[in-house]
């Protein structure tokens, strides 16, 4: 026989494993109908994106590839590049693109020793410095500041 506890934590795991799969295939459904549809407006939101990379003085010249949509993005859109820095101490060029950044109106939002986080009330974007001691190229990931982006939807 069941006590009147289990029959209560029963009902609440069994509510929130619903809503957690009713929110998990809505955003899928969601997802993919506007990937179709809207095809001409995600291809209006990487130009968008790519313009803004490169009116970023911090990058201006260095950028030398840019991808969009690495990774299995279906609502939030991105572009990832690659940009060649000066050779030099990896942490104080991370530094100065911390100061670019700040001095640019942009906030910290997430800061490691080979990665920081900025955003806006538009972007957000993420530098990664190189990994390993020849690969010279760090990365950028450059998306809206969105709900859908921040959270990788």
């Amino acid at each position: 026989m069941k006590t009147k506890w289990k029959c209560i934590s029963d009902g609440v795991y069994r509510y929130f494993r619903n809503v957690f799969l009713s929110f998990f295939f809505l955003t899928t459904a969601v997802g993919y109908t506007y990937n179709v549809f809207c095809s001409e407006s995600i291809n209006q939101q990487y130009a968008r994106l790519t313009q803004e990379l490169y009116t970023m003085q911090i990058f201006h010249g260095r950028i030398v590839s840019i991808e969009n949509g690495r990774g299995n993005l279906l609502i939030a859109k991105e572009i990832w590049a690659k940009a060649n820095m000066e050779d030099g101490d990896m942490y104080a060029q991370l530094e100065q693109i911390k100061m670019y950044f700040i001095h640019n109106g942009w906030n910290v939002v997430r800061s490691t020793s080979k990665e920081v986080t900025f955003g806006n009330m538009q972007y957000m974007v993420s530098v990664r410095a190189p990994e390993g001691k020849e690969n010279v190229q760090w990365t950028i990931e450059l998306g809206f500041n969105t709900f859908f982006q921040r959270f990788r939807l």
